[in-house]
């Protein structure tokens, strides 16, 4: 190597050496670059990496310690998004997944335990959303205002002060709804179920025993209670125009007379025992007191035309006297 090459070399390394050191150096600035664009503390790059950070919060750390129990933290003035190192044993339910606000409130954390938490630090279901919306995913699938399932209890309870409600999915495909009136946080909750849809189409509304077997019958709708509708239409059922045929068979009065005599009901219509036992059929029983009406419509077109032979007869014997 001839001199002036080797001092062209010389001159190299110095260089290198030098510019190494001012890009390394922590106290003035550290670590950039100007077309890779690197930064962190910036001297001007606007990507690949640039990280930068003006205060005493880190804009990015890595941590695996049992001090901190954070795994990277990136963060500006205490938010942005935290993910926590696993090995957190002092905790019960560390985090592994956290997002802050500015003011350093959690928007979104996710626990090791698999919980979720949308506005808390401390979600007691698979996913909460805020101090008492939650969702719950065991046997049966529950959407509750003021609840979470506690496992070592075995039974629900109340997150805070109040009344609790919920939408439940049940295993066997039923759907229903309960509520409970409002007691302490952390308290036991006693559902009340107020509507019920089963799995074979079968509603029931109101407080009822939806484990009786008579709501898994024909019957498609159950109201425990009142029911108001501005209007009802009933179809399906047997009417009665046939009563006015000719050849409708009408039941002797005397028959009728006597049959009431024994039973205390007309003989279309059901008896009181029947109808304690069984409650009214309201179709059924209409058309049947409808029958039962226009039977009584043709003893009275009968006894008109006895009344009308009556009068004619009677007239004929006025008649017969007026001449003698």
């Amino acid at each position: 190597m001839n001199t002036k090459n080797y001092l062209l070399f010389l001159i190299s390394i110095v260089a290198f050496n030098v510019n190494l050191l001012a890009q390394w150096d922590s106290k003035s600035n550290p670590i950039y670059t100007e077309n890779a664009k690197v930064g962190i503390g910036l001297s001007s790059p606007t990507a690949s990496l640039h990280i930068n950070n003006d205060d005493t919060n880190s804009a990015l750390t890595i941590n695996h310690d049992n001090t901190t129990k954070i795994g990277v933290n990136f963060s500006t003035l205490g938010y942005g998004l935290l993910i926590s190192s696993t090995r957190a044993s002092n905790r019960v339910d560390p985090y592994l997944f956290s997002t802050r606000d500015a003011a350093g409130n959690t928007l979104f954390q996710v626990r090791k335990s698999g919980k979720i938490g949308i506005g808390t630090t401390a979600p007691k279901e698979t996913l909460q959303i805020g101090n008492q919306f939650t969702f719950h995913d065991g046997g049966e699938k529950n959407i509750a205002n003021n609840s979470y399932y506690d496992t070592e209890d075995k039974t629900s309870k109340r997150l805070v002060q109040g009344n609790s409600s919920k939408v439940a999915l049940a295993e066997n495909g039923d759907v229903y709804f309960a509520h409970s009136n409002s007691d302490a946080g952390n308290t036991a909750i006693t559902w009340t179920k107020s509507l019920y849809l089963k799995s074979n189409g079968n509603v029931g509304i109101g407080q009822y025993d939806f484990n009786k077997a008579d709501f898994n019958d024909d019957y498609k709708l159950t109201v425990a209670g009142k029911a108001r509708v501005e209007e009802l239409n009933v179809r399906g059922i047997q009417w009665w125009d046939a009563v006015f045929k000719d050849d409708y068979q009408l039941m002797d009065i005397e028959e009728k007379e006597s049959f009431t005599t024994k039973n205390y009901h007309l003989p279309s219509i059901p008896s009181e025992e029947a109808i304690d036992e069984n409650g009214v059929n309201l179709a059924n029983t209409l058309a049947s007191a409808v029958k039962e009406l226009e039977e009584a419509y043709l003893y009275i077109f009968e006894l008109k035309k006895q009344l009308e032979q009556q009068k004619a007869e009677i007239e004929m014997i006025k008649a017969e006297l007026q001449k003698k």
